[in-house]
């Protein structure tokens, strides 16, 4: 059914390997916590993208993780942070093991509503006699029993596609309700999901643009591959490309993410991330990276929270060479600075808590970029 998934046609900015660990990690930990946008030599510069003082309280935190800061001056427990693998394993049919191991909670929570919608979709086409995916202009409305007479589920979706030489369009809007519905197997689900999609994208002589955006609630409980499943999530994603065929130089890009919560809980173990806000601008070689998030993890037993105070600015994507710092703050504070805000001549990087001695100082940010904090010792 997901045959126009997230950066199929554009660029996968979520997933460009040269980010370095300190941006990427911004979809791991980043805070809506209070940022006084000090950039360290007194010139606040306003330039976060955050959600101001409103805090999103968790719903599935049956841990009480949200209850107890982490100490992230702890030297292991800041590596476990930036470069962990805290996220709830979950079987998501079509994902292999080697992509669950490198997906963020966004991704497995969104493959686990993928799943979910592609079969509930299927049952309505197969029960409507209609093609799957639905051919553009068709739409849905079906209500019928689950796997075994076993409850029940609602599917109402409308699809929409402009196809021509250099214009193209797609979109699509789907609600789907579980009641007490077995999926396969002792699986069942009760909630609903709701996801909107839209990509365009269009080609001139000698340019070309794409946007792609989706918005996704779902809030589903049950049980799934064996363990006890609960997730209660909404984000909205968009991101938007333009080239100059003619020269490879010009370009220019854009991507939000936005979530004001992303819970998961499989068995016993829950991760979370809340008022999630992370945004990139680029053009022409100079990048802007701006984020915040609070999030943690029954693993890690606590949370923290991480902010941009200063934007991370850079001349080249994936290296922030001119200026910015990432904070992440819990327990105590540990600061990433980049170029001019480390207060060192160059184009160094430096990491360590707030008002003592750095962990490490990096020659210049491809050396940091290439470490993924594994280093600090």
């Amino acid at each position: 059914m997901m045959k126009h998934s997230r950066g199929q046609k554009c660029l996968p900015l979520r997933h460009i390997s040269a980010l370095p660990a300190v941006v990427m990690v911004t979809t791991l930990m980043l805070s809506g916590c209070d940022s006084n946008d000090n950039d360290g030599n007194g010139n606040g510069n306003g330039n976060g993208n955050g959600n101001g003082n409103d805090v999103t309280s968790p719903n599935l935190d049956d841990n009480d993780v949200f209850s107890s800061s982490l100490d992230v001056t702890d030297k292991e427990v800041f590596k476990e942070i930036v470069a962990g693998d805290d996220v709830p394993e979950v079987d998501v049919p079509g994902v292999t093991p080697a992509q669950d191991e490198q997906e963020e909670l966004v991704d497995v929570v969104e493959s686990l509503a993928e799943w979910l919608e592609d079969w509930a979709v299927s049952r309505a086409c197969d029960s409507d006699s209609v093609d799957c995916p639905p051919e553009p202009g068709e739409e849905l409305d079906w209500s019928g029993k689950c796997s075994d007479d076993h409850g029940n589920v609602y599917v109402n979706g409308e699809f929409h596609e402009t196809d021509n030489e250099d214009y193209y369009e797609y979109d699509y809007e789907i609600d789907i309700e579980f009641t007490d519905c077995r999926l396969k197997g002792d699986d069942v689900a009760n909630g609903y999901i709701e996801l909107s999609r839209y990509h365009e994208s269009s080609e001139t002589q000698s340019e070309s643009s794409e946007s792609f955006s989706e918005s996704m609630q779902i809030n589903i409980s049950g049980t799934y591959s064996g363990e006890d499943l609960d997730v209660d999530a909404e984000f909205e994603f968009s991101e938007s490309v333009s080239s100059n065929e003619d020269n490879n130089e010009e370009f220019s890009l854009a991507m939000q993410e936005e979530a004001p919560r992303i819970e998961l809980r499989v068995g016993d173990e829950y991760k979370a991330e809340l008022d999630k806000d992370f945004f990139v601008e680029g053009s022409n070689g100079s990048f802007e990276v701006t984020a915040e998030i609070r999030a943690g993890s029954s693993q890690l037993d606590g949370y923290a929270e991480m902010s941009t105070p200063t934007t991370l600015e850079g001349s080249h994507f994936g290296c922030f060479d001119e200026r910015g710092i990432l904070t992440v703050e819990g327990d105590g504070e540990v600061e990433t600075r980049y170029g001019e805000n480390t207060d060192i001549s160059g184009k160094e990087v430096t990491v360590g808590p707030v008002g003592q001695e750095h962990w490490k100082t990096f020659g210049d940010c491809e050396d940091f970029r290439e470490s993924d904090y594994a280093i600090l010792d």
